[in-house]
């Protein structure tokens, strides 16, 4: 086991065919204002340049190769060469701003008992410009409750003890995809405490839509997540009773994320399980607002685009309430969420219009 540093902050960088941003990861890596910082790449059977763009570093990043395995296990090959007290995870397409690290490590030097830190982010497009969804979840403690309704944070923006993390096995290699969701699920089932520093400083870039099956891939390793978590038989019921919530949010998510890439029918097949887990949701406007602000694009998901983009929206909407009711009944209540979601959406676009004039 390589020897812990104290203070030390290690940066793994999990790395698969990732030339074409791994330079200005690693930069943003190098001109942080901690004091000690070593960077660990590991290298996943890259058919590009991303190995030779790590070494042409020197020994200021570590460079680290293995056959293609996955992200998981590119993130535990870099753990085992990291040595940090503190471990930062940055993708290769993300970046830091120059205080982040410094300004996460001093939270959980002066507050022992919060394993986890995260920051603010800023959404970015492949070029690097910010888009303009913004905010991020304000929330610390015990975050196990709200995890399991979905994950909150972008990895770029979290900073961990290297002790959370060795708690519980490091990354799980059965997850291709959703990693960290996973791993934050169980550093804090095993009772790690989270912590935010409530200003901008990462970029997580959003790519352009994901792939029919890549879409499948996500969801279906999120369902298996939660299916593991929950087969625990030494849950307490606190957490016990918080399946059918989680699995319906799961569901939702997919569902959204399946009608925005055009998939219909897995779209209509993930929101008539949701209904199926919960009919009410059929009657709840606020959800339905929720899911369709869940259709809209990465960087786009805030008000003024759902507003903007309402009649589209109400189309989706009305597809899937279509399937998801299955009796007169349902289908009736279908209909009262479909009118009021439409006005809401068209109030708010009128009030919008009508304070342009005004100003």
């Amino acid at each position: 086991m390589t020897p812990r540093v104290s203070g030390r902050a290690s940066v793994i960088v999990p790395c698969f065919n990732g030339a074409r941003y791994l330079h200005e990861a690693l930069e943003s890596a190098l001109v942080q204002t901690h004091d000690d910082v070593e960077i660990v790449v590991t290298d996943d059977g890259s058919s590009d340049d991303s190995a030779a763009i790590a070494a042409s570093y020197g020994p200021r990043v570590r460079c680290l190769q293995q056959g293609n395995a996955g992200p998981s296990a590119a993130r535990n090959r870099a753990l085992d060469g990291a040595s940090g007290e503190y471990v930062a995870l940055l993708d290769a397409d993300d970046r830091y701003h120059p205080t982040k690290l410094a300004t996460q490590i001093a939270v959980l030097r002066e507050q022992p008992d919060v394993g986890v830190v995260y920051c603010g982010w800023r959404l970015v497009d492949e070029a690097g410009r910010e888009l303009p969804e913004r905010g991020w979840p304000r929330v610390e403690g015990d975050l196990l409750e709200r995890l399991l309704l979905g994950n909150l944070f972008h990895p770029v923006s979290v900073v961990l003890r290297r002790s959370v993390i060795d708690a519980v096995g490091g990354f799980d290699v059965r997850c291709p995809v959703n990693e960290d969701w996973d791993l934050f699920l169980r550093v804090s089932r095993a009772g790690a405490r989270w912590a935010y520093v409530d200003e901008t400083l990462c970029d997580y870039r959003i790519h352009p839509g994901q792939s029919h099956e890549r879409l499948t891939l996500v969801h279906d390793v999120a369902r298996s997540i939660l299916a593991r978590f929950f087969a625990d038989a030494t849950l307490p019921d606190t957490i016990r009773r918080l399946e059918p919530a989680a699995a319906e949010q799961a569901d939702l998510r997919a569902a959204a994320e399946f009608f925005a890439a055009g998939v219909r029918d897995e779209g209509a097949d993930a929101f008539r399980r949701a209904i199926a887990r919960r009919p009410d949701l059929l009657g709840e406007s606020r959800s339905m607002l929720r899911f369709l602000r869940m259709v809209l694009p990465d960087g786009h998901r805030h008000r003024t685009e759902l507003v903007l983009r309402r009649g589209e929206l109400i189309r989706v909407l009305a597809g899937a309430l279509e399937h998801g009711a299955t009796t007169i009944g349902q289908k009736g209540r279908a209909l009262g969420t479909l009118a009021s979601v439409a006005v809401r959406l068209h109030w708010r676009a009128f009030r919008g219009s009508t304070e342009q004039r005004l100003t």
